[in-house]
C-alpha cells in the first residue's frame, strides 16, 4: 500500500517552481519511481503469497503493457516513446510504472480494511488540491506564476497543483463524484458530512475552472454516483439523508460559484462552445491532424507520446488561422490521441481494458454485499463515467491516468470478492478451504490463504527477493528521475538567460546537456544559446561551429522533429551570413527537411524564404514565399517576406504592392509592422536618397 499511496499522493500534490515543466514532469517522475519498484516486486514475487487471482482486467493491463511495447519498438522516435516528451512524460516508462501500481493496488485493496482508507486518501488528497483552487481564485496565492489564463474583468483560471485549470477540472470532477457516493453509501455520521463537503468543494472547483470538458464530466459522474449510492444498501429507506448528501455537492458548488461571482464567465464559456469559437475551433484542429497521423500508420501509430513531434506533419492551415502559432502535446481526447500514437493496435486492447472493467463494476454491483465498502461500486462507476467524459474532449495527465488505474483496480478486487469461494478481501464460508493458488516460496500456501483472510503473507525467500529488487529499481529510477529534474532546471535557466545574459545561458544549457545528453531538445537550447552569444561577442566562428554541432545532435537523436532542422538551418545559415561558402548547400537542405516535417508552418516558410532572399537566391525564397502566402494570405507577416522575395528579384514595384497589402493584413507583433511599413518607405525613396 505504500506503493499506492505515495504515488497518489505526489501525483496530485507534487510540483516544483523552476523547471521548463514545473507540474506534470516532476508528478510523473515520482510515479514512475513508486510504480516501477510495484513493477520489480510484482514481476519477482509472481503469485506467492499474494491475495489475488488472474482476472479479464489484470490480462487487459498486461496486454497493454505489450502494445506499448510494440509500439514504441516501431515508434517513428523510439527513443520519445521510451521516455516520453518532456511535457508529459507519457512514454513507455511511464505506462509501465501505472502498470506496476495496478498490480500493487490489487494487491494490497485484497487485504482487510485497505478499500475505505484509499477511497477517503483519493477524495482526501483532491480536497487540499481544492483548497488551494479557492487559494488562487481569491488571489491570495503566494507564488507568483507566469503563462496563466486570464478572463475579461482579471479572472484567472485556477490550476492548482495541476498547473492546467483542465486537469484540474479532470480531477475535480471525478473525486466530486466519488465524494458523493461515498457520503451517500458510506458511514453515517460526521464522516458522511466531511465527505459531502468535500464533494461539493470539489464540485465548486469544477465550474470554477473554466473548463466545458470538466463541465460535462461533472454532470454524468455525479448523476451515476447519486442514482447508483441511492440504491446501494438500501438507502433509499432512508432517503431523507441521503437527499441531503447527494445534494451537498451540487448545493456547495452554487454556493462557491456564486460567491466567486463568475456567473458571467460560465455563460461566455458556454456562448464559445455554441460558437465554435475560441479554443474548441483549435481542439478540431487536433482531431484532424490526430486522424490524419493514424491514417499514416494505421496499424502501431506514430508512437507513444510522439503526438508532439509529428503533429506539425500533419496539422492544418486553418489550425494556424485559428492560433497562428502554437504546438500541442496531445490530440485533447485521451481516444483520438491513443489512436494517432498506438494504433489500431492500442484502440483495440484499450476496448478491452473498458469491456474487462465494464464486466468487472457489473460482478460487483451484483455482488455488492460483500464489498469492503457499501459505497465502493458507487464510487468508482462514478469516477470512471467522470473520467471518460472528460477523456473524451481533453488529456487526463498523470495524475486521472493514475485515477484510473487504481480504480479500475478496486473494481476489479471487488468483483473478486463478489464471486462465490474466492475468498478475496472477506473471510472464507466455515469449513470451506479456499483453492490453492500458485506458489513459489516455502510456506506459499498459508501464505495465499492468510492473505485472501485480510493477513499479511509470510516473508518467504522469493518475496524477500522481490523486495530487494523493488527497492533497487525504485532507487535507480529515483536518481534518473532527479538528474532529468535538475537537467529541467538548468535548462529553464538558459531560457531566462537567453536574451538577457547570453554567456550565463550558454553556461546553464551546457550544464543540462551534460546531465541528460539524450534529450534533444536540450542540445536544441543550448545551440539557440550558442547563436544568442554570437551577438554579443566579436568571435563568430567558433561559437557558430558549436552550435551547429549542438543543432546535429539534436538531429541525430529525434530526425522527425522539424524544429531540430529549422535551428540546424539557422546555425549554418548564420555560418554562410558571416562568409563561409561551403555550408550553402546543407543550409537549403535544413531549411528543406525542417518544411517537409512542418509542411504548413508559417513561421518557417517565412524565415527560410528571407535566408534565401538576403542570401541572393530569389529563385528559392520566390516559390517558398508564394507557398506561404497561398497558405495564409491574411498574414502580413508572410506577405512582407514575399515582399521581401521580391525585392531580392528585382521586382521593386511588385515588392511595393505586396508591402501595401501586407500593412492592411493581421499581425501579431506591432514591431514587424512597423518594420514593413519601413521597408516600404525605403522601396518608395529614390535611389539617390537610400543609404
Amino acid at each position: 500500500m505504500l506503493w499506492v499511496g505515495a504515488a497518489l499522493l505526489f501525483s496530485m500534490g507534487f510540483f516544483m517552481p523552476g523547471l521548463l515543466e514545473q507540474f506534470e514532469a516532476p508528478k510523473v517522475e515520482a510515479v514512475r519511481v513508486c510504480g516501477l519498484g510495484a513493477l520489480a516486486l510484482s514481476a519477482v514475487a509472481g503469485l506467492a503469497g499474494r491475495p489475488r487471482r488472474w482476472r479479464a482486467l489484470d490480462r487487459a493491463v498486461v496486454a497493454w503493457l505489450a502494445v506499448e511495447v510494440v509500439t514504441t519498438a516501431l515508434s517513428v522516435s523510439p527513443r520519445v516513446s521510451l521516455l516520453g516528451e518532456p511535457r508529459q512524460r507519457e512514454g513507455l516508462l511511464t505506462s509501465a510504472a501505472l502498470a506496476g501500481l495496478y498490480f500493487a493496488a490489487r494487491d494490497a485493496f485484497a487485504r482487510r480494511g485497505r478499500v475505505r482508507g484509499a477511497l477517503d486518501l483519493m477524495l482526501a488528497a483532491a480536497a487540499l488540491v481544492g483548497l488551494y483552487a479557492l487559494v488562487q481564485i481569491a488571489g491570495a496565492d503566494p507564488i507568483l506564476w507566469q503563462r496563466v489564463a486570464v478572463y475579461p474583468g482579471g479572472y484567472v483560471r485556477p490550476f492548482a497543483t495541476l498547473g492546467n485549470a483542465n486537469l484540474l477540472g479532470v480531477l475535480a470532477a471525478a473525486t466530486a463524484s466519488l465524494g458523493v457516493a461515498l457520503a451517500v453509501a458510506g458511514e453515517r455520521g460526521a464522516r458522511g458530512w466531511l465527505r459531502a463537503m468535500a464533494a461539493g468543494l470539489l464540485a465548486a472547483v469544477a465550474c470554477l475552472t473554466l473548463s466545458r470538458a470538466a463541465w460535462l464530466a461533472l454532470g454524468l459522474g455525479l448523476a451515476t454516483a447519486i442514482v447508483l449510492a441511492v440504491r446501494e444498501r438500501g438507502t433509499e429507506r432512508r432517503s431523507p439523508r441521503a437527499l441531503g448528501l447527494a445534494g451537498a455537492a451540487p448545493a456547495g458548488a452554487g454556493v462557491v460559484i456564486t460567491m466567486a461571482a463568475v456567473w458571467n464567465l460560465v455563460a461566455l464559456r458556454s456562448a464559445e462552445t455554441v460558437s465554435g469559437e475560441g479554443s474548441g475551433a483549435s481542439r478540431i484542429e487536433y482531431w484532424r491532424a490526430a486522424l490524419a497521423a493514424w491514417r499514416q500508420r494505421p496499424l502501431v501509430g506514430q508512437g507513444p507520446d510522439a503526438f508532439e513531434m509529428v503533429f506539425p506533419r500533419f496539422q492544418t492551415p486553418e489550425y494556424w488561422r485559428v492560433e497562428w502559432t502554437g504546438l500541442p502535446f496531445h490530440a485533447h481526447s485521451i481516444y483520438l490521441h491513443t489512436l494517432a500514437t498506438r494504433g489500431l493496435a492500442g484502440l483495440l486492447v484499450a476496448i478491452a481494458w473498458a469491456v474487462a472493467l465494464a464486466a468487472a463494476a457489473v460482478t460487483a454491483w451484483r455482488g455488492r454485499a460483500q464489498a469492503p465498502d457499501p459505497a465502493l461500486v458507487p464510487a468508482g462507476i462514478g469516477a470512471l463515467a467522470a473520467l471518460a467524459v472528460a477523456g473524451a474532449f481533453g488529456a487526463l495527465g498523470i495524475t486521472g491516468a493514475l485515477l484510473l488505474v487504481l480504480i479500475s483496480a478496486l473494481l476489479a478486487t471487488a468483483a473478486e470478492a463478489a464471486e462465490p469461494g474466492t475468498g478475496a478481501v472477506t473471510e472464507p464460508a466455515a469449513g470451506h478451504a479456499p483453492p490453492a493458488r500458485h506458489r513459489a516460496d516455502a510456506g506459499g500456501r498459508r501464505g495465499a490463504a492468510g492473505a485472501r483472510r485480510g493477513e499479511a503473507p509470510p516473508l518467504g525467500p522469493r518475496r524477500r527477493a522481490a523486495r530487494i529488487a523493488a527497492t533497487a529499481v525504485a532507487l535507480v529510477a529515483l536518481v534518473w528521475g532527479f538528474t532529468e529534474l535538475r537537467a529541467s532546471r538548468a535548462a529553464s535557466a538558459a531560457q531566462a538567460f537567453m536574451t538577457r545574459d547570453p554567456p550565463r545561458a550558454v553556461q546553464a544549457s551546457r550544464y543540462a546537456v551534460s546531465l541528460a545528453p539524450g534529450d534533444d531538445r536540450l542540445w536544441r537550447m543550448d545551440a539557440e544559446a550558442l547563436l544568442w552569444l554570437t551577438t554579443v561577442t566579436p568571435e563568430h566562428a567558433a561559437l557558430l561551429g558549436e552550435a551547429a554541432a549542438a543543432a546535429r545532435r539534436a538531429v541525430a537523436l529525434a530526425p522527425a522533429r522539424a524544429e531540430n532542422h529549422l535551428i540546424l538551418a539557422r546555425a549554418l545559415g548564420a555560418r554562410e551570413a558571416e562568409g563561409d561558402t561551403t555550408v550553402r548547400g546543407a543550409v537549403t537542405a535544413a531549411f528543406a527537411r525542417s518544411v517537409a516535417l512542418a509542411p504548413m508552418d508559417g513561421l518557417s516558410l517565412i524565415e527560410f524564404a528571407d535566408h534565401e532572399s538576403m542570401a541572393g537566391r530569389p529563385e528559392t525564397a520566390l516559390p517558398v514565399a508564394r507557398r506561404a502566402v497561398a497558405l495564409y494570405p491574411a498574414r502580413g507577416e508572410v506577405l512582407a517576406a514575399l515582399a521581401r522575395a521580391q525585392a531580392s528579384a528585382g521586382e521593386a514595384d511588385s515588392a511595393r504592392a505586396t508591402l501595401r497589402r501586407a500593412l492592411r493584413a493581421t499581425w501579431s507583433q506591432p514591431s514587424e509592422r512597423a518594420q514593413a511599413e519601413r521597408e516600404l518607405e525605403g522601396l518608395a525613396a529614390p535611389p539617390s536618397a537610400k543609404p
